[in-house]
């Protein structure tokens, strides 16, 4: 597994984020709207606000389980692959990296011991380049 394909864990979870806020933001608007004095004769009535939501909520939720089915399993990809990684601090690394997206200081921070955040990255650079 490559260090990009690890990568595309952390962007999908990036993306199932930002589409749940998207989500939160549609169910929050108001149904109720200023009228617009324009003069032409138009049907915006509140069921056709409703259905509409309703569609654009339908819609974003069902982009958000499609991506969350993505991720379920790309998660089992990576934890498949970080069991058959021998050492226990490589390991650590790629989990704490990018299933817990955690950045170098919380990683050197979170295991401990003399490691520092250049020293992980190094060693998580070369385990890659090894590969």
């Amino acid at each position: 597994m490559s260090i990009e394909e690890l990568k595309q864990y952390q962007h999908l979870q990036g993306e199932v984020r930002f589409w749940q806020k998207e989500l939160e933001k549609t169910m929050r608007k108001s149904y109720v709207k200023s009228p617009q004095l324009t003069g032409l004769p138009g049907s915006h009535s509140l069921a056709d606000l409703t259905a509409q939501r309703a569609i654009e909520e339908e819609e974003i939720l069902r982009t958000i389980q499609m991506m969350q089915r993505r991720a379920a399993r790309m998660l089992r990809e990576i934890v498949a692959y970080i069991k058959q990684v021998e050492d226990p601090l490589v390991r650590a690394i790629i989990y704490g990296r990018y299933i817990k997206g955690m950045t170098w200081n919380q990683l050197a921070t979170s295991i401990g011991g003399r490691n520092t955040p250049d020293g992980l990255r190094k060693l998580h650079n070369r385990y890659f380049r090894r590969q």
